[in-house]
């Protein structure tokens, strides 16, 4: 797909995303229990719709960056495995609008037809675990292939070190997953559940590929960033430092909202601040990650130059 093909597919959901915002009706339920009014809801979700319209054309720029970085080195050992890379973050980057988009789309037909709302919810959920596990997938392949291009030492022992967190991460996940009341149906506070599946297919199409998705991407940042240990450059050492932070704060992102998908009641309990303050620290973290994504792609582009 051509840059001009990418930009325009990113510009086109950003603008449905933002008509989604300004013109599905908000849920009257929510309104009445924090006291908005229509128009205080449009205001407030601006606040969330535009940071995120901005993340995305980040994701957009470092992407086509990223992509004609890949070109000028394509014959080289590492352009061709770089070449993977670019596809995994496309994927990634691909899926906060379509997830977003699709779940606005969603919410909206399963309000006006109640009895859609378990396979739209189910399509969702599997959307959004569908354009991550692709995308680290990728990534990984190419930070595996990558790690081989250079000799690395202690490889191993930083192998055990990043299974530490991971297993906690993994372990937490399963069990709030497992053990969120809202799981399979909604109760008389919540009334959207979390997933609609029972536990079995829960723990196989949902959390197994969920821990698959936290595996490949510790590891993917640690192949990049043992990689980057073993190459020449002060400029090409920074670029890969940036890219390997950049992917570590969307990584915990996924965990974030992974944990806030297992913690269901928790907004339904929660004042309209607390739930807007923790919707600000997840845009922030994303926000983060890709601004130093796009740290990067900048110093390889003056590598591209030098």
């Amino acid at each position: 797909m051509s840059n001009k093909k990418i930009l325009i597919l990113f510009i086109s959901l950003s603008v449905i995303y933002l008509l989604e915002a300004l013109f599905i009706s908000s849920d009257a339920s929510a309104r009445s229990k924090f006291n908005l009014s229509a128009t205080e809801v449009k205001l407030l979700s601006l606040t969330v719709t535009l940071p995120i319209i901005f993340i995305w054309m980040l994701g957009c720029y470092a992407y086509i960056k990223f992509r004609s970085y890949v070109d000028t080195i394509a014959k080289d050992k590492d352009g061709r495995v770089f070449r993977i890379i670019s596809y995994g973050l496309l994927a990634l980057f691909l899926w906060l609008p379509i997830s977003s988009v699709f779940s606005n789309m969603a919410t909206y037909l399963y309000r006006t037809n109640p009895s859609w709302t378990a396979p739209l919810v189910i399509t969702n959920n599997y959307i959004n675990l569908a354009l991550v596990l692709v995308g680290f997938a990728l990534i990984y392949k190419g930070a595996y292939k990558l790690i081989n291009l250079k000799e690395s030492r202690n490889i191993s022992g930083w192998k055990y070190i990043t299974l530490l967190p991971l297993v906690f991460i993994s372990a937490l996940f399963t069990f709030l997953t497992l053990n969120n009341p809202v799981r399979q149906f909604p109760s008389a506070d919540v009334p959207t559940a979390a997933y609609y599946l029972p536990d079995w297919l829960l723990i196989i199409t949902i959390i197994i590929p969920y821990v698959l998705v936290f595996y490949l991407g510790f590891f993917s940042i640690l192949y990049i960033y043992m990689y980057r240990k073993n190459v020449r450059g002060i400029i090409y050492k920074n670029a890969l430092d940036y890219f390997a932070k950049g992917l570590l704060c969307i990584v915990l992102s996924i965990i974030v909202i992974r944990y806030l998908a297992a913690l269901t009641t928790l907004f339904d309990n929660s004042t309209l601040k607390i739930i807007l303050l923790i919707i600000y620290l997840l845009i922030l973290l994303l926000l983060c990650g890709f601004i130093l994504l796009v740290k990067s792609v900048k110093k390889l582009k003056a590598i591209e130059k030098a």
